[in-house]
């Protein structure tokens, strides 16, 4: 990931003069933890479609570097950038299973030291079974999308749009969400009318999306 590779912490350290981290414009406070270990593992070409389809999904923000690793499940990756929240069906490598996987270069692995705990816990597969209390559910082919695409709004130059009397949602999120259902895969639409506070989730045969609403 970009952010990692521009800062190099140790190197800095040993500056002279020294620098101070508050300085750099890259600071934060996991920064430093963030530097992991190197795998050195072949992976199938199928796990790394998984990983990168995952990493999509992944922060590249400075300001949640929490978020910038994909966390390998026994049988699927997790990522999120705080908006939004994707689950991925993949055969794991067993050396990757628990693992909070920075980076993927040709045959090098970056693994966090510290794995964040919201995939640890519980925290971010409980989100995804309760985005499913009371929602209303639709089957569809992704050319039906925006059918459900009641009302498009822009706010501070940001596309919004409100699915079907639902919650209202980032159009980019929306999109790159739907790029990863194939054309003629049926999928789930999820969404409470009620309780349009309720996050959107997406869920194909691979892949289940979590989206926050920006308001109801």
């Amino acid at each position: 990931m970009g952010l990692i590779k521009e800062v190099d912490c140790e190197k800095c350290i040993k500056q002279k003069p020294k620098y101070n981290c508050d300085d750099c414009i890259s600071y934060h406070a996991d920064l430093p933890y963030l530097v992991g270990e190197k795998l050195e593992i072949a992976l199938d070409e199928e796990f790394k479609r998984s990983f990168e389809l995952a990493h999509n999904f992944a922060s590249k923000s400075i300001m949640h570097s929490d978020f910038w690793g994909v966390y390998c499940g026994k049988d699927f990756l997790m990522a999120s950038d705080t908006w939004t929240l994707v689950k991925i069906k993949a055969d794991v490598p067993k050396s990757l299973v628990g693992k909070y996987l920075l980076e993927y270069n040709h045959e090098n692995i970056l693994a966090a030291k510290n794995k964040n705990p919201a995939f640890t816990n519980g925290q971010a597969q409980r989100i995804i079974n309760e985005a499913q209390f009371g929602a209303r559910m639709r089957s569809l082919l992704k050319r039906q999308m925006e059918d459900f695409v009641s009302v498009c709004y822009e706010e501070k130059g940001e596309k919004l749009v409100r699915i079907n009397n639902g919650p209202v949602v980032q159009r980019a999120l929306l999109d790159k969400a739907m790029a990863a259902i194939p054309d003629n895969e049926a999928f789930m639409l999820s969404y409470s009318p009620l309780e349009k506070h309720k996050p959107l989730l997406i869920r194909g045969k691979i892949i289940e999306c979590i989206i926050l609403p920006v308001r109801g």
